[in-house]
């Protein structure tokens, strides 16, 4: 008898539990597999998180499973191993760290020197669709990248700039960020600034 054979004689008539168990038992899966019995009274498995904590140690609780699926390991009704996107943090080639490896990785990301004493420091300059990002220590756990013209016409007002204001390159360079090069504008009249040096399409009226 084949082994899709014996799958499809096991499937039938089974219940939801039952079909897991069997997959796990025919896959090798663990054989240990508890059923525990739910408020209604029904029968149903144990789930893989019987703490309702993030894995990955962050100590969050995780949410419940909407439907069971034994590739994931859900249980329905049950807490999931992980919050989405925590399981990335502390996986190796699909090996799971001990909690010693997540202790000393927490603490090396921890004391990591950041900005000009990391040793992967490049100068603190980027660039991205003709405009230069430059690094701006704002917390460890911010996005420490602003744009350069911001920061300098930030340092030319001594304030920072709102929402609402933008920073306008006259020469239309957007890379030259030199204080004489900069404007600030509110947002409508920069779209007014910038509308003017389009050319617009002289049937259809849209800019080309």
């Amino acid at each position: 008898m084949t082994s899709a054979v014996a799958k499809g004689q096991y499937y039938q008539h089974r219940t939801k539990e039952e079909y897991a168990i069997i997959t796990a038992l025919l896959n090798g899966g663990n054989t240990q597999q508890r059923l525990t019995t739910s408020s209604t009274g029904d029968a149903q498995m144990a789930g893989p998180n019987p703490t309702g904590l993030c894995q990955c140690g962050c100590g969050q609780p995780t949410p419940r499973a909407n439907q069971s699926s034994t590739k994931k390991g859900w249980v329905r009704g049950q807490p999931i191993r992980f919050i989405s996107g925590h399981h990335q943090k502390f996986s190796n080639l699909g090996r799971k760290w001990s909690a010693t490896t997540i202790a000393k990785y927490r603490a090396a990301k921890a004391n990591a020197p950041r900005g000009p004493a990391h040793h992967c420091w490049k100068g603190g300059l980027r660039k991205t669709q003709g405009r230069v990002h430059e690094y701006v220590d704002l917390g460890r756990h911010s996005n420490n990248y602003v744009l350069r013209a911001r920061a300098v016409m930030e340092r030319m007002l001594g304030r920072s700039l709102r929402k609402d204001e933008h920073v306008h390159h006259k020469n239309g360079i957007t890379d030259d960020d030199r204080p004489e090069n900069l404007e600030m504008l509110s947002a409508s009249e920069h779209s007014r600034r910038h509308n003017a040096m389009r050319v617009r399409n002289p049937i259809t009226g849209r800019f080309v």
